[in-house]
């Protein structure tokens, strides 16, 4: 027999939680027993955060993107190391 569990959360929290397990392919219900499961497995709790770039590194990679998307700002591959110096001192 199972027994219900009641949480209360804010409604468009509620919603970003449901469309993620949505994009998931989850229940809401499902990923809550998965977390439960592994907690009493695992005798500890993880939460993690993605860490955000500051504006200046993602201003960078935004435009090491764009030289990738445009192939350009790359140096050729080099089969010495003095070539590689040739390359550096004609200054392309």
């Amino acid at each position: 027999m199972k027994t219900l569990l009641n949480i209360k959360i804010e409604p468009d929290f509620k919603k970003e939680v449901q469309q993620v397990a949505d994009e998931l392919g989850f229940s809401i219900s499902a990923l809550i027993r998965g977390f439960l499961k592994q907690l009493v497995r695992e005798k500890q709790v993880d939460f993690s955060v993605p860490q955000a770039l500051n504006k200046r590194t993602q201003k960078i990679l935004d435009e090491i993107e764009e030289d990738i998307r445009l192939d350009r700002n790359f140096s050729p591959a080099f089969t010495s190391a003095e070539e590689a110096i040739a390359y550096l001192k004609s200054g392309e």
